[in-house]
């Protein structure tokens, strides 16, 4: 429903209230029935008024307020996925690969089936680091890390690196 629409909906409400009684127990069960304003007879038309540009006010920041919430959840999403991934070599990280272990461990468990773990080691990798330094050892991560996925035979494979350091 457009904002405009909502604030005449809201003011038919108010207006509705109008023809009640002004008694004070009539203000708390209008409150009660969930009335967002009451206006007590008599009532200044320029009451009214404002009482209206508040109430459209509050729509227009409620729409806002929806729009920034939407925009915050794809965010927090990328964020999510983001946390999860070793930004040199593209695979997933130690969190990744800790939920992962324990929800494949968890899916063997619960239907008796059995699972592997594969790790692997580039051997001599820090002195390769030592001897030629990281900007070329963060060349030859990201290729391993490739042609490990590129060799993976299993459709359920995930590929992560569980020591968060590859010094």
């Amino acid at each position: 429903m457009p904002p405009d629409s909502k604030c005449r909906s809201t003011l038919l409400h108010i207006h509705h209230l109008l023809n009640l009684a002004t008694k004070k127990h009539d203000l708390i069960e209008a409150r009660s029935a969930g009335a967002d304003d009451f206006i007590s007879k008599p009532f200044h038309p320029q009451e009214l008024k404002v009482r209206r540009r508040a109430a459209e006010r509050i729509l227009s920041l409620e729409s806002d307020l929806r729009v920034v919430n939407r925009d915050l959840a794809v965010l927090n999403h990328r964020l999510m996925e983001t946390s999860r991934v070793d930004p040199l070599m593209e695979i997933g990280n130690r969190l990744d690969f800790e939920e992962k272990i324990s929800e494949y461990h968890f899916q063997a468990v619960r239907h008796r089936e059995t699972y592997g773990v594969v790790m692997c080691d580039v051997d001599h990798f820090k002195s390769f680091n030592d001897t030629f330094g990281h900007q070329y050892g963060d060349r030859v991560l990201p290729t391993v890390a490739t042609a490990v996925r590129a060799n993976s035979k299993f459709r359920s494979n995930s590929l992560a690196t569980p020591a968060g350091s590859s010094a």
